[in-house]
Protein backbone atom coordinates (compact mmCIF):
# COMPACT_ATOMS: atom_id res chain seq x y z
CA UNK A 1 0.00 0.00 0.00
CA UNK A 2 1.44 3.12 -0.61
CA UNK A 3 0.16 6.48 0.39
CA UNK A 4 -0.75 9.07 -2.18
CA UNK A 5 1.45 11.89 -3.70
CA UNK A 6 -1.99 13.91 -4.36
CA UNK A 7 -1.74 16.38 -7.11
CA UNK A 8 1.76 14.62 -8.11
CA UNK A 9 0.21 11.67 -9.55
CA UNK A 10 1.64 9.14 -11.77
CA UNK A 11 2.48 10.10 -14.98
CA UNK A 12 0.39 9.18 -17.78
CA UNK A 13 3.00 5.71 -18.54
CA UNK A 14 3.40 5.02 -15.08
CA UNK A 15 1.09 1.88 -13.68
CA UNK A 16 -0.22 2.09 -10.27
CA UNK A 17 -0.71 -1.40 -7.81
CA UNK A 18 -1.26 -3.81 -9.77
CA UNK A 19 -3.08 -6.47 -6.90
CA UNK A 20 -4.37 -8.56 -9.45
CA UNK A 21 -3.67 -11.56 -7.09
CA UNK A 22 -4.11 -9.94 -3.92
CA UNK A 23 -7.61 -11.30 -3.00
CA UNK A 24 -9.68 -10.63 0.90
CA UNK A 25 -11.35 -13.54 1.57
CA UNK A 26 -15.27 -13.63 2.81
CA UNK A 27 -16.63 -14.75 6.09
CA UNK A 28 -17.97 -18.34 5.78
CA UNK A 29 -15.37 -19.15 2.48
CA UNK A 30 -16.30 -22.63 0.76
CA UNK A 31 -19.85 -22.87 2.64
CA UNK A 32 -23.44 -22.91 1.20
CA UNK A 33 -25.41 -19.64 1.32
CA UNK A 34 -28.96 -18.70 1.81
CA UNK A 35 -30.89 -18.66 -0.86
CA UNK A 36 -31.66 -15.07 -1.77
CA UNK A 37 -32.70 -15.20 -4.73
CA UNK A 38 -28.81 -14.99 -6.77
CA UNK A 39 -28.17 -17.18 -9.81
CA UNK A 40 -25.99 -20.05 -8.18
CA UNK A 41 -26.74 -20.74 -4.57
CA UNK A 42 -23.29 -21.05 -3.27
CA UNK A 43 -20.97 -18.76 -1.02
CA UNK A 44 -18.75 -16.00 -3.05
CA UNK A 45 -15.14 -18.36 -2.35
CA UNK A 46 -12.98 -15.76 -3.00
CA UNK A 47 -13.85 -11.79 -4.02
CA UNK A 48 -12.16 -9.68 -6.28
CA UNK A 49 -11.73 -9.50 -9.62
CA UNK A 50 -9.32 -11.39 -11.81
CA UNK A 51 -6.11 -10.18 -12.39
CA UNK A 52 -5.65 -7.91 -15.02
CA UNK A 53 -3.54 -8.83 -17.93
CA UNK A 54 -0.07 -7.93 -17.47
CA UNK A 55 1.57 -4.88 -19.32
CA UNK A 56 -2.13 -4.21 -20.64
CA UNK A 57 -3.40 -0.38 -21.51
CA UNK A 58 -5.56 0.46 -18.91
CA UNK A 59 -9.38 0.40 -20.03
CA UNK A 60 -10.01 3.57 -17.96
CA UNK A 61 -7.41 6.16 -16.93
CA UNK A 62 -7.61 9.51 -15.05
CA UNK A 63 -4.78 12.31 -14.81
CA UNK A 64 -4.66 14.94 -12.91
CA UNK A 65 -8.30 15.52 -12.52
CA UNK A 66 -9.95 18.50 -10.70
CA UNK A 67 -13.55 19.20 -10.97
CA UNK A 68 -15.23 22.42 -9.43
CA UNK A 69 -18.62 23.47 -8.53
CA UNK A 70 -18.16 27.18 -8.60
CA UNK A 71 -16.02 28.05 -5.85
CA UNK A 72 -15.46 24.88 -4.51
CA UNK A 73 -12.87 22.37 -5.69
CA UNK A 74 -14.27 18.86 -5.45
CA UNK A 75 -11.83 17.20 -6.91
CA UNK A 76 -8.51 17.86 -6.64
CA UNK A 77 -5.60 16.38 -8.86
CA UNK A 78 -6.69 12.65 -8.58
CA UNK A 79 -5.48 10.39 -11.12
CA UNK A 80 -6.03 6.42 -11.48
CA UNK A 81 -6.11 3.82 -13.63
CA UNK A 82 -8.94 0.85 -14.00
CA UNK A 83 -7.72 -2.21 -16.28
CA UNK A 84 -9.91 -4.24 -18.31
CA UNK A 85 -11.07 -7.22 -16.41
CA UNK A 86 -10.50 -5.58 -12.67
CA UNK A 87 -12.17 -4.39 -10.55
CA UNK A 88 -11.13 -1.29 -8.64
CA UNK A 89 -12.79 0.56 -5.51
CA UNK A 90 -12.88 4.34 -4.88
CA UNK A 91 -13.64 4.41 -0.77
CA UNK A 92 -13.87 7.31 1.52
CA UNK A 93 -15.95 9.34 3.33
CA UNK A 94 -19.26 11.47 2.69
CA UNK A 95 -18.42 14.91 0.41
CA UNK A 96 -14.80 13.06 -0.28
CA UNK A 97 -15.82 13.16 -4.21
CA UNK A 98 -16.46 9.62 -4.86
CA UNK A 99 -19.97 10.63 -7.12
CA UNK A 100 -18.13 13.42 -8.77
CA UNK A 101 -15.43 11.43 -10.54
CA UNK A 102 -18.52 9.13 -11.95
CA UNK A 103 -20.17 12.09 -12.84
CA UNK A 104 -17.66 13.17 -14.57
CA UNK A 105 -16.48 10.28 -16.05
CA UNK A 106 -19.60 10.02 -17.44
CA UNK A 107 -19.87 13.78 -18.89
CA UNK A 108 -23.00 15.29 -16.18
CA UNK A 109 -20.28 17.41 -14.40
CA UNK A 110 -17.66 19.21 -16.37
CA UNK A 111 -13.99 18.27 -15.53
CA UNK A 112 -12.21 21.99 -14.84
CA UNK A 113 -8.68 20.20 -15.54
CA UNK A 114 -7.03 16.99 -16.16
CA UNK A 115 -7.21 13.91 -18.70
CA UNK A 116 -9.96 11.48 -18.69
CA UNK A 117 -9.36 8.51 -21.07
CA UNK A 118 -11.23 5.32 -22.39
CA UNK A 119 -9.76 2.50 -24.07
CA UNK A 120 -7.02 4.73 -24.92
CA UNK A 121 -9.18 7.30 -26.57
CA UNK A 122 -10.23 11.20 -25.13
CA UNK A 123 -13.35 11.70 -23.12
CA UNK A 124 -13.14 15.17 -23.07
CA UNK A 125 -15.94 17.28 -25.12
CA UNK A 126 -17.44 13.50 -25.54
CA UNK A 127 -21.51 13.94 -24.64
CA UNK A 128 -22.69 11.41 -21.97
CA UNK A 129 -24.81 9.48 -24.73
CA UNK A 130 -21.66 8.64 -26.59
CA UNK A 131 -19.32 7.74 -23.69
CA UNK A 132 -22.48 5.07 -23.18
CA UNK A 133 -22.33 3.62 -26.80
CA UNK A 134 -18.66 3.59 -26.48
CA UNK A 135 -19.17 0.95 -23.28
CA UNK A 136 -19.53 2.56 -20.29
CA UNK A 137 -22.80 2.38 -18.19
CA UNK A 138 -23.54 4.20 -14.57
CA UNK A 139 -25.68 2.47 -11.75
CA UNK A 140 -26.13 6.04 -9.93
CA UNK A 141 -26.65 6.61 -6.43
CA UNK A 142 -30.20 6.52 -5.22
CA UNK A 143 -30.75 4.00 -8.14
CA UNK A 144 -32.68 6.49 -10.24
CA UNK A 145 -35.10 4.13 -12.47
CA UNK A 146 -37.95 5.63 -14.06
CA UNK A 147 -41.08 5.02 -11.69
CA UNK A 148 -44.30 4.80 -13.73
CA UNK A 149 -42.18 2.47 -16.25
CA UNK A 150 -42.31 -1.41 -15.05
CA UNK A 151 -39.34 -3.62 -14.01
CA UNK A 152 -39.10 -4.68 -17.77
CA UNK A 153 -39.65 -0.93 -19.36
CA UNK A 154 -36.36 0.02 -16.96
CA UNK A 155 -34.74 -2.72 -18.50
CA UNK A 156 -34.96 -2.36 -22.01
CA UNK A 157 -34.54 1.29 -21.21
CA UNK A 158 -30.84 0.72 -20.69
CA UNK A 159 -30.44 -1.25 -24.03
CA UNK A 160 -30.60 1.95 -26.30
CA UNK A 161 -26.72 2.14 -27.35
CA UNK A 162 -27.43 -1.66 -28.77
CA UNK A 163 -28.66 -2.14 -32.16
CA UNK A 164 -29.08 -6.09 -31.92
CA UNK A 165 -32.38 -6.73 -30.61
CA UNK A 166 -30.75 -10.54 -30.66
CA UNK A 167 -28.68 -9.17 -28.27
CA UNK A 168 -30.84 -7.53 -26.01
CA UNK A 169 -32.97 -10.59 -26.03
CA UNK A 170 -29.86 -12.36 -24.65
CA UNK A 171 -29.07 -9.62 -22.23
CA UNK A 172 -32.44 -9.67 -20.87
CA UNK A 173 -32.10 -13.67 -20.25
CA UNK A 174 -28.63 -12.94 -18.71
CA UNK A 175 -30.34 -10.40 -16.21
CA UNK A 176 -33.22 -12.27 -15.01
CA UNK A 177 -30.60 -15.39 -14.60
CA UNK A 178 -29.00 -13.26 -12.44
CA UNK A 179 -31.77 -11.65 -10.59
CA UNK A 180 -34.67 -14.18 -11.06
CA UNK A 181 -36.95 -11.47 -9.12
CA UNK A 182 -36.68 -9.07 -12.15
CA UNK A 183 -38.17 -11.68 -14.47
CA UNK A 184 -41.08 -12.31 -11.83
CA UNK A 185 -41.90 -8.74 -11.52
CA UNK A 186 -41.35 -7.76 -15.01
CA UNK A 187 -44.57 -6.23 -15.44
CA UNK A 188 -44.73 -4.65 -11.74
CA UNK A 189 -44.37 -0.89 -11.73
CA UNK A 190 -40.43 0.73 -10.81
CA UNK A 191 -41.90 2.59 -8.04
CA UNK A 192 -43.81 -0.77 -6.15
CA UNK A 193 -40.17 -2.77 -5.71
CA UNK A 194 -39.03 -2.55 -2.01
CA UNK A 195 -35.06 -0.76 -1.96
CA UNK A 196 -33.77 -4.08 -2.67
CA UNK A 197 -35.47 -4.99 -6.07
CA UNK A 198 -34.97 -1.03 -7.23
CA UNK A 199 -31.43 -1.61 -6.66
CA UNK A 200 -31.08 -5.02 -8.36
CA UNK A 201 -32.97 -3.42 -11.48
CA UNK A 202 -30.68 -0.59 -11.68
CA UNK A 203 -27.65 -2.77 -12.01
CA UNK A 204 -29.79 -4.72 -14.44
CA UNK A 205 -30.23 -1.87 -16.58
CA UNK A 206 -27.00 -0.83 -16.44
CA UNK A 207 -25.97 -4.07 -17.70
CA UNK A 208 -28.87 -4.11 -20.75
CA UNK A 209 -26.20 -2.26 -22.16
CA UNK A 210 -23.47 -4.88 -23.04
CA UNK A 211 -20.72 -2.36 -21.02
CA UNK A 212 -16.76 -2.56 -21.10
CA UNK A 213 -16.86 -0.83 -17.55
CA UNK A 214 -19.45 -0.88 -14.90
CA UNK A 215 -19.33 2.09 -12.67
CA UNK A 216 -21.47 1.64 -9.25
CA UNK A 217 -22.25 4.06 -7.10
CA UNK A 218 -23.00 2.98 -3.65
CA UNK A 219 -24.90 0.16 -3.71
CA UNK A 220 -25.55 -0.76 -0.36
CA UNK A 221 -26.99 2.93 0.52
CA UNK A 222 -30.16 2.56 2.54
CA UNK A 223 -29.80 -1.58 1.84
CA UNK A 224 -30.86 -3.61 5.29
CA UNK A 225 -27.53 -5.77 5.49
CA UNK A 226 -29.01 -9.09 4.79
CA UNK A 227 -29.76 -7.23 0.85
CA UNK A 228 -26.77 -5.72 0.82
CA UNK A 229 -25.04 -9.48 0.87
CA UNK A 230 -27.66 -10.12 -1.95
CA UNK A 231 -26.75 -7.20 -4.48
CA UNK A 232 -23.25 -7.91 -3.75
CA UNK A 233 -23.85 -11.47 -4.68
CA UNK A 234 -24.60 -10.35 -7.57
CA UNK A 235 -21.99 -7.94 -8.14
CA UNK A 236 -19.28 -10.24 -7.37
CA UNK A 237 -20.69 -12.65 -9.68
CA UNK A 238 -19.95 -10.47 -12.52
CA UNK A 239 -16.53 -9.54 -11.65
CA UNK A 240 -15.44 -13.25 -11.49
CA UNK A 241 -17.25 -13.08 -14.70
CA UNK A 242 -14.82 -10.75 -15.75
CA UNK A 243 -16.40 -7.45 -15.79
CA UNK A 244 -14.36 -4.53 -15.54
CA UNK A 245 -15.80 -2.35 -12.74
CA UNK A 246 -15.14 0.89 -10.87
CA UNK A 247 -16.71 0.78 -7.39
CA UNK A 248 -18.08 3.57 -5.09
CA UNK A 249 -18.81 2.33 -2.10
CA UNK A 250 -19.00 3.82 1.77
CA UNK A 251 -19.12 0.10 3.29
CA UNK A 252 -15.62 0.04 2.93
CA UNK A 253 -15.43 -3.61 4.65
CA UNK A 254 -17.80 -4.96 1.66
CA UNK A 255 -16.13 -2.91 -0.91
CA UNK A 256 -12.60 -4.19 0.01
CA UNK A 257 -14.33 -7.60 -0.22
CA UNK A 258 -15.26 -7.28 -3.51
CA UNK A 259 -12.64 -5.06 -5.73
CA UNK A 260 -8.59 -6.42 -6.29
CA UNK A 261 -7.17 -2.83 -5.39
CA UNK A 262 -8.75 0.76 -3.97
CA UNK A 263 -8.17 4.25 -4.00
CA UNK A 264 -9.34 5.87 -0.94
CA UNK A 265 -10.33 9.60 -1.54
CA UNK A 266 -10.20 12.41 1.40
CA UNK A 267 -11.44 15.76 0.74
CA UNK A 268 -11.04 15.76 -2.89
CA UNK A 269 -7.60 13.98 -2.98
CA UNK A 270 -6.42 10.24 -2.93
CA UNK A 271 -4.56 9.66 0.56
CA UNK A 272 -4.19 5.90 0.08
CA UNK A 273 -3.90 3.62 -2.76
CA UNK A 274 -3.25 -0.38 -2.39
CA UNK A 275 -4.43 -3.79 -2.92
CA UNK A 276 -7.02 -4.61 -1.48
CA UNK A 277 -6.05 -6.53 1.29
CA UNK A 278 -3.51 -4.32 2.37
CA UNK A 279 -5.78 -1.59 3.11
CA UNK A 280 -7.90 -3.62 4.88
CA UNK A 281 -4.79 -4.40 6.96
CA UNK A 282 -3.81 -0.86 7.59
CA UNK A 283 -4.45 0.56 10.98
CA UNK A 284 -5.29 4.38 9.61
CA UNK A 285 -7.88 2.52 7.06
CA UNK A 286 -9.35 0.50 9.91
CA UNK A 287 -9.91 3.23 12.23
CA UNK A 288 -11.32 5.47 9.45
CA UNK A 289 -13.55 3.14 7.36
CA UNK A 290 -13.89 -0.22 9.11
CA UNK A 291 -14.71 0.58 12.38
CA UNK A 292 -11.65 -1.20 13.99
Amino acid sequence: MTQSRHAADPAPGAAPHSGGANRVHGVGEGKQSMDLGIQGETAIATSGSRPAMAGAAPLLRVVDLHVRYGEMEAVRGVSFEVRAGEAVGLLGANGAGKTTILKTLMGLVPASSGRIEFDGQPLAHRPGWERARSGIAWVPEGRRLFPDFTVEENLRAGAYPRADSDAVARELKRVHALFPTLGTRRSQLAKTLSGGEQQMCAIGRALMGGPRLLLVDEASLGLAPIVVSRVFAAIEALVRDGLTMLLVEQNARQALRTVSRAYVLEAGRIAREGPSAELAADPAVQRAYLGS
